[in-house]
């Protein structure tokens, strides 16, 4: 069952500069920003590119400039009071995602900078190939060198949250756990990567940061296979 792409998802949140937003790239925490409604928002990578953006494309129009390495973002309407998720993967494969609100004005410049020391997030993959093999996983495809198997390993989340493991899938040195989670609640919840894969696993991926009523939001969780649970 294919799932919207997104990225790396976190708590935390960092105010941005108005008009000009300068940030290391931490796949831990997303990054709050302004974008202007009346013209494109630019983003940018030190030294670097922008090699894809995710996002929903009822609020987002974007295109990425293979020559220049920037993402162009203008915004199809105005953002409501809950801020829009919206993913940036650089040519080197780090991952940061922003927490878009909307604003009239002059267009938001954001610029990136990565770390070498921070490059790598995953035990068995390169950068490039760990988020294709997460995208092939949320479009239903079992990724090359990996095999399905039956999930068992259970999620335990706080009330109002449920979830339920969907499917592992199981490559020469992790295994992958698929999980869907639901707010029962009535109130909106602000969901963590960095928690939910506390005590599970090395990485964690979520396809949204926050879940209304009855809502739901695909989880994966990676750990190593000398770790998993038979």
């Amino acid at each position: 069952m294919p799932y919207k792409h997104l990225s790396f998802a976190a708590l935390a949140v960092v105010s941005g500069v108005f008009g000009a937003v300068q940030e290391r790239v931490d796949g831990t925490r997303p990054l709050s920003v302004s974008f202007s409604t009346s013209s494109h928002n630019r983003i940018a990578v030190q030294d670097g590119s922008v090699e894809k953006v995710f996002g929903d494309s009822e609020i987002f129009s974007v295109t990425v400039d293979p020559i220049t390495g920037n993402a162009f973002v203008n915004l199809i309407g105005e953002i409501g009071n809950i801020p829009a998720t919206l993913s940036i993967v650089t040519g080197t494969g780090l991952v940061q995602d922003l927490l878009v609100s909307s604003r009239e004005g002059a267009s938001e410049q954001v610029l990136l900078r990565e770390e070498e020391e921070k490059s790598v997030y995953r035990q068995d993959l390169t950068l490039g190939s760990a988020v294709e093999t997460i995208n092939q996983i949320l479009e239903g495809k079992v990724p090359f060198g990996y095999g399905q198997k039956e999930a068992s390993e259970p999620l335990s989340l706080p009330t109002p949250l449920e979830a339920e493991p969907l499917k592992a899938i199981e490559g020469p040195f992790e295994i992958i756990t698929v999980y869907r989670i639901e707010n029962k609640g009535k109130e909106p919840v602000v969901l963590s990567g960095e928690a939910l894969k506390r005590g599970l696993g090395n990485w964690a991926f979520l396809n949204v940061h926050e879940l209304c009523e009855n809502e739901q939001a695909v989880c994966l969780i990676g750990r190593p296979k000398d770790e998993a649970k038979p």
